[in-house]
């Protein structure tokens, strides 16, 4: 039979280590934990009248990307190669893309695609083919794939690839304004 003392002491040395990590750790949880409440109706179509359309129209010709889109009838092409799991861009190797989203796709290719994936290259794609030819098809392929895109990114706890490099946020910025304008 075990003393009291010793009872005492192993539950001490099996709790103090844990209570230690607790202490250290939970004010960095505490201090980087952003809360995600949900957007009203109201205010999103508020925020659709914000900025007004001719800022928009200025937002949709900036381009970060020193590697431009496709253009003319390969976007429509490329955009259907996207829908079919491949993103096939000129002067690059085909990438498997997982459908709509997952976070394996953002260490896909070499560096360059890497940056081209984690600043949304596949959305932009679907959304200049949907305004290029009006097919509803390529609109809700964008939209779901960033909506896979933001849940991953509300899940993940480290970054994965070249998922919060500055040059990617930056770039995604202008993908989204894209995509919030129409």
């Amino acid at each position: 039979m075990i003393s009291v003392t010793r009872r005492y002491t192993l539950l001490a040395s099996l709790l103090l280590p844990q209570l230690l990590l607790v202490a250290i750790w939970l004010p960095v949880f505490a201090h980087f934990f952003v809360p995600t409440d949900p957007i009203d109706a109201a205010v999103v179509a508020n925020m659709r009248e914000q900025p007004p359309s001719q800022i928009f129209e200025e937002l949709r010709l900036a381009r970060l990307m020193t590697e431009s889109p496709p253009s003319g009838r390969s976007r429509i092409w490329s955009a259907e190669s996207i829908l079919r799991g491949k993103l096939d861009l000129p002067g690059f190797s085909p990438v498997e893309v997982n459908w709509p989203f997952a976070g394996i796709d953002l260490e896909q290719g070499g560096p360059t695609m890497q940056l081209m994936l984690a600043s949304l290259i596949v959305p932009e794609i679907l959304i200049r083919a949907y305004e290029q030819s009006d097919d509803e098809t390529y609109f809700v392929a964008a939209r779901d794939y960033l909506l896979a895109r933001s849940r991953f990114e509300l899940r993940v706890w480290l970054p994965r690839g070249l998922l919060l490099n500055d040059h990617t946020l930056a770039a995604r910025t202008l993908v989204l304004v894209r995509f919030w304008g129409m």
